[in-house]
């Protein structure tokens, strides 16, 4: 039968299923995932205890896996994950401890809480972000997604014409700037400042975007 669809809102997220991510994927099921991907956003794949290994596998099975984040910024910390292809994202230090308030971990976690575009201050935008929940807490904490597709749609015509030329600054650090965290300079200029047209047409569904 192949991976199962079930849209959450008829546009945007559907759930995953009849799929095992820790297997390589077929074709059929990787055609299909790229395919729902591009017409619902956002994709959550259900009671899939991956390793880290599994992880970086099922990446790699739809693109290349971006390094860049570990690789140019955070090479100089601590990785208790032992990978540049997984980002960790928690309340945990590199001894398996959980982190001081004041360390850079958890300042980093809450940077993370700002609305945001993985890798929208890259020069090569990233297709997918891959999220997998190893320890989730019992209550709250949850991940939140925006349609940015229905965002541009909900525009009324001036401010579509307004922006419709419009271009934006995005940096590595204009959050992290806004909570007055003190970083290198290295750390600074790790990622240049990128440009980016505020209105773009997403090419897998071919719809415009607001972003």
């Amino acid at each position: 039968m192949g991976v199962q669809f079930e849209p959450v809102n008829p546009e945007f997220v559907a759930r995953a299923t009849n799929v095992d991510l820790r297997k390589p994927l077929t074709d059929d099921d990787k055609a299909a995932i790229v395919k729902a991907a591009d017409s619902y956003g956002v994709l959550v794949f259900p009671d899939q205890l991956l390793s880290k290994e599994e992880l970086v596998a099922f990446g790699h099975s739809v693109g290349e896996v971006d390094t860049t984040l570990q690789k140019k910024q955070m090479n100089h910390r601590p990785n208790r994950l032992g990978t540049d292809e997984v980002t960790d994202i928690s309340n945990v230090d590199a001894d398996g401890n959980v982190a001081h308030e004041t360390h850079w971990q958890t300042i980093t976690t809450i940077g993370n809480r700002f609305w945001h575009s993985d890798g929208s201050y890259k020069e090569l935008p990233i297709r997918y972000s891959i999220l997998n929940a190893v320890t989730a807490v019992s209550h709250g904490g949850e991940t939140q997604y925006a349609d940015l597709r229905a965002a541009y749609d909900a525009l009324d015509d001036a401010t579509r014409a307004l922006i419709s030329d419009k271009v934006g600054r995005f940096w590595s650090h204009n959050t992290r700037d806004q909570l007055c965290i003190e970083d290198t300079e290295a750390e600074r200029s790790a990622f240049p400042k990128s440009r980016w047209p505020m209105v773009r047409t997403h090419p897998g569904s071919g719809r415009k975007l607001l972003w």
